[in-house]
């Protein structure tokens, strides 16, 4: 239990204050869930510099962003898997008391019948020549 709760600490732990929120869901009666916003905030609250930020956000392949929905940033990066879509934003020299927020809009023509949950935020950060990774949820969001 100590081990397991050491490397669950460890992995949430970050020089990092991060908010995600996922609000205004669209549902539709018989379809599910067809919309929603997500907002990803971060703050560097310890370290005096990251040299390098990298924030990965996956999410499943029947999801698309909305054309024109990004909140200031646009990912530098997007990868298409088969089950999995990766967007990926590449900060450099991100300062201590600096922050950010990332939004976007997801959407869905079929529409999602049950429960949605996305995969878990992953962020990498370099400082001091040091490269760590550390991971936030998402809460789940409910279907019809």
């Amino acid at each position: 239990v100590i081990v397991l709760g050491y490397v669950y600490v460890s992995k949430m732990a970050g020089p990092l204050e991060v908010e995600t929120e996922i609000y205004n869901v669209h549902k539709e009666k018989h379809e599910g869930i067809k919309s929603m916003k997500v907002k990803i905030g971060f703050e560097n609250l310890k370290e005096e510099e990251i040299e390098h930020l990298r924030i990965i956000f996956r999410m499943p392949t029947y999801l698309n962003v909305k054309e024109n929905s990004f909140l200031l940033v646009e990912p530098n990066h997007v990868l298409k898997g088969k089950t999995i879509y990766k967007l990926i934003w590449d900060f450099k020299k991100v300062d201590k008391n600096e922050s950010r927020i990332l939004g976007f809009t997801l959407v869905n023509e079929k529409g999602v019948l049950g429960d949605l949950r996305l995969p878990n935020l992953e962020i990498e950060t370099i400082s001091k020549g040091k490269i760590k990774r550390y991971y936030r949820g998402f809460q789940t969001i409910r279907g019809e």
